[in-house]
């Protein structure tokens, strides 16, 4: 399922039923949906209990600040990296939390 908040598309993947087989999304398909948004982030279903978690700006529609720099936040919180523009990292199921974090982070 993809959700909008505000200038953020989430599509969230992380509660997908086990045993059923994932077909993939395409990373840049939110922003063909919701052109108006500046950020997608991506949770794919877990793989031995670890999700990858991935987001990137829209090249389209970018933010009007570049004060965000994804991989240093994905780094930071994730495990992960990346560069300005577009970072991933991995969670858990009590690390679920995080992904509403970077929402609001990408928000203000």
């Amino acid at each position: 399922k993809t959700v909008v908040n505000q200038s953020v598309s989430l599509s969230h993947f992380f509660d997908w039923p086990a045993g059923e087989q994932f077909p993939g999304m395409g990373r840049f398909i939110p922003y063909l949906l919701y052109p108006d948004i500046h950020y997608a982030v991506h949770v794919q279903p877990p793989k031995n209990g670890i999700a990858s978690v991935s987001c990137g700006i829209n090249p389209w529609n970018k933010p009007s600040s570049d004060e965000k720099h994804l991989g240093n936040y994905f780094a930071t919180h994730f495990g992960g990296g990346g560069h300005a523009f577009v970072a991933g990292g991995r969670i858990t199921a009590n690390e679920i939390h995080k992904v509403d974090e970077l929402v609001e982070f990408l928000k203000n």
